[in-house]
């Protein structure tokens, strides 16, 4: 509801009970100037407590906090989840208001917000409708064009193996551990990557603040990459392989799951950088870097610590 900056808190009260039925909230309303720029905004607490001759003006809060017609819909969001409102006006480039953003109408804007990420986390360019609606070429197409990256990225995996086929030919039991290397190093990276998206989207963490969190990830991978890294060469040892190969596969482990990390941490920086949705790096792209980054440490530890080629 609009209240005109002349008006007093008595006839602020009618124009509420005149318009209230037609409106979405009453609880807070916007005093506009008689060209409707927004002056302020005031609480309906604040109407009925108050003198009915007192001015509106000296009611209100002089200073609000609004989005403009131009504000991307997650950043309206998350203004009004840092400020704590029920309601948030819009205004256009001369500050005129030209409506609001209920909570109701944020909560639908987090859902859309929350599934176009989940869809993009795992791979898939967003889809305007529901899964059931939606024909099955366009949950195809929408499927394939990061499926087609991925397949054309795994070919450098397919270039790895072939280039160290001389070390699979010398100790065939390196390739009992590469899907191993290949899930740890993954999941290690999508984990860092969901933990760094997060944090980008509701504001815990900023572009500045990458060289914290490549620090905290750091860390992190020598704790987790040292624990893994002990459990992996017991396997490897367990299953008779030979000394060798458990200390191949335990630092492999220990380099794959630092290299996830970092990866899986610093990626959605640079997506950030470029005013591209972090989520994007996550899911199938970053495990198929790590993949092929880790493939390339597990094979160049064999070949020097076993001494082959």
């Amino acid at each position: 509801i609009d209240l005109k900056e002349s008006m007093t808190a008595a006839k602020a009260l009618d124009r509420i009970r005149a318009t209230a039925a037609k409106k979405e909230t009453i609880y807070t309303s916007f005093v506009v100037s008689p060209e409707r720029k927004l002056k302020g905004t005031v609480h309906l607490e604040d109407l009925i407590l108050a003198s009915p001759e007192t001015a509106v003006t000296d009611l209100m809060d002089d200073l609000p906090v609004f989005v403009s017609t131009d504000t991307d819909q997650e950043e309206a969001a998350a203004t009004m989840s840092k400020y704590d409102l029920q309601t948030i006006p819009v205004v256009d480039r001369e500050h005129r208001l030209v409506g609001i953003l209920t909570f109701d109408d944020i909560l639908d804007i987090v859902q859309e917000e929350a599934t176009e990420d989940f869809e993009r986390m795992a791979g898939i360019s967003p889809v305007d409708e529901s899964y059931l609606d939606a024909a099955i070429l366009t949950l195809t197409r929408k499927r394939f064009t990061w499926l087609l990256v991925c397949i054309v990225t795994q070919l450098f995996s397919s270039f790895i193996l072939a280039h160290y086929s001389f070390a699979l030919e010398s100790v065939v039991a390196l390739a009992f551990f590469i899907p191993l290397l290949t899930g740890t190093g993954g999941n290690t990276g999508t984990q860092a990557a969901t933990l760094v998206i997060r944090g980008l989207t509701v504001g815990e963490i900023a572009k500045e603040d990458v060289y914290k969190v490549i620090t905290k990830e750091i860390v992190s991978g020598l704790l987790l990459g040292g624990a893994l890294a002990v459990l992996a060469s017991l396997r490897a040892w367990s299953m008779g392989t030979g000394y060798g190969v458990a200390a191949t596969v335990a630092i492999s482990v220990a380099g794959v799951v630092m290299l996830g990390n970092l990866v899986g941490a610093f990626l959605p920086f640079v997506a950030k950088r470029f005013n591209i949705d972090p989520a994007v790096m996550s899911g199938p792209f970053i495990t198929t870097v790590v993949d092929i980054m880790g493939l390339l440490i597990y094979f160049e530890v064999a070949r020097r610590l076993l001494v082959l080629g």
